[in-house]
């Protein structure tokens, strides 16, 4: 019996004796904020990015939006303001 309760602690956590360094929360905690400023900003700006504008950044990153394609569209646009 002794050897099966051996056995099985072998495989239990061990939270307690965990070795290693510090995890990368505290590693961002202690860093200065002028680091993480920039990237904290553009998250930020992100979130209050209407779906429109991301959408169209998406579209260019996959490749399927032209920019030609777009100065067709303005040009027939000024046409018809035109007239």
């Amino acid at each position: 019996m002794d050897d099966k309760e051996d056995h099985r602690g072998g495989y239990k956590k061990k939270r307690d004796k965990k070795g290693g360094g510090s995890t990368n929360k505290k590693k961002l905690k202690n860093k200065p904020f002028s680091m993480i400023k920039r990237k904290k900003i553009d998250s930020m700006n992100e979130k209050f990015e209407n779906t429109k504008t991301k959408l169209k950044k998406l579209k260019v990153q996959l490749g399927k939006y032209k920019k030609t394609q777009k100065d067709k569209f303005e040009a027939k646009k000024k046409r018809l303001r035109i007239r």
